[in-house]
């Protein structure tokens, strides 16, 4: 969070969906962002959107908590494994879906740190970050 109590996060996804971001453009000053942002794929499969900085992969993971959520990253690819921990508040038709590992792979981009990264999983939205070499 910035000192305003933007989230950083929240304004990128704000601008991929073409929307404003708070705090970089509108009542606070204006002008357009010094960020760039490119977004590539989608998020199903995992989506790359890059700043200037960073290089973030997003998924949509709708149903999962943080604690359902692994991630891995061997060589230059990420593996996110999704698996619920807790079927007790889940409707009895979703159970089996949620019960199942879901895996998803996807190759990273070559300037990609795969040393540090973090992830959160935010309203069903897993991003993960990366810093850029």
């Amino acid at each position: 969070m910035d000192p305003f109590g933007n989230d950083p996060f929240e304004d990128i996804v704000r601008e991929f969906f073409g929307q404003s971001a708070r705090g970089v453009r509108g009542s606070r000053g204006g002008g357009r962002s010094s960020r760039r942002i490119t977004p590539r794929g989608d998020n199903k499969t995992g989506s790359f959107i890059e700043t200037d900085k960073e290089i973030y992969v997003i998924f949509e993971l709708p149903g999962y908590k943080e604690e359902d959520i692994t991630v891995n990253v061997n060589d230059r690819v990420i593996e996110v494994i999704a698996k619920k921990k807790n079927l007790e508040k889940v409707q009895s038709y979703l159970k089996e879906k949620f019960s199942q590992e879901s895996n998803v792979r996807k190759s990273l981009p070559e300037n990609a740190n795969k040393n540090k990264y973090d992830y959160k999983l935010k309203n069903g939205i897993l991003e993960i970050k990366f810093n850029k070499k």
